[in-house]
């Protein structure tokens, strides 16, 4: 029976390749057109790259080292050296996560320039607390083993997504509905689909966290199709709103 880890490594290498040659199409559009509301696209795909990336090493280090997934082997025991520090907070998808969470602050970043809201302070204040929040909790609150942390983890990761990624999703479909040109409609509803595409990135990999804690062999059906929505999202938004040339927004 071929290992699960290494079919997941295999298919985080293509996943790698899509995504490196649609980041390279975007940074290209991006030096051709200077519009800084495509360089936040750029670095939001970016992040989800390095997250991608990251993923793909968690399995090399399992397949190469004698490093496990806490699930396989819950009574190893490592030493408490920076290395391992490291080591085990990539293979826990922990550093992955912080990666994901930083697309995110940039998606808050596009959210607000696109739309033009008004700098309100307060909401701005929240979001960053949150955000730092989720990411500190992702890294430093860890202890291997600990089930409830990991799925508190990818709890705060989701409505870290929601609390963005919801209202994004409205707001655009509301400017879709209330725009008249045809050109204009075709971006929005572009960064609709990406949006609802990474709302469902997010949902798939709690859905995956959740089964895995409930007993389910490591890496479900949800865990792969979570990487084919990133793909899905990425070229929505480079096909719909990042390679069209006119009435750059």
């Amino acid at each position: 029976m071929v290992d699960i880890v290494f079919i997941g490594m295999v298919f985080e290498t293509f996943i790698i390749g899509i995504a490196l040659i649609l980041l390279i199409l975007i940074l290209k559009k991006y030096i051709e057109l200077r519009n800084r509301l495509t360089l936040y696209l750029f670095l939001i795909f970016l992040n989800i790259f390095f997250g991608i990336v990251f993923s793909w090493l968690s399995k090399i280090i399992v397949l190469t080292t004698d490093i496990d997934y806490i699930y396989n082997n819950p009574n190893a025991r490592y030493p408490n050296t920076p290395i391992y520090w490291i080591l085990l907070r990539i293979v826990d998808f922990r550093i992955a996560l912080d990666f994901l969470a930083l697309s995110i602050i940039f998606s808050y970043i596009f959210k607000v320039n696109i739309f033009e809201e008004s700098n309100n302070k307060a909401h701005k204040i929240i979001f960053y607390s949150y955000a730092g929040f989720t990411i500190f909790f992702s890294t430093f609150i860890y202890e291997r083993g600990n089930t409830t942390l990991d799925a508190f983890n990818f709890f705060f990761m989701f409505l870290l997504v929601a609390i963005i990624y919801i209202p994004f999703t409205m707001r655009a479909i509301t400017s879709y509905k209330n725009s008249k040109e045809t050109f204009i409609k075709k971006k929005l509803l572009s960064l609709v689909l990406m949006s609802l595409s990474f709302i469902i990135v997010i949902l798939n990999f709690f859905i995956d966290r959740i089964l895995v804690l409930m007993g389910s062999p490591h890496f479900t059906i949800f865990y792969f199709l979570a990487w084919v929505w990133v793909i899905i999202g990425i070229i929505f938004a480079y096909v719909g709103y990042i390679k069209p040339k006119s009435k750059e927004k």
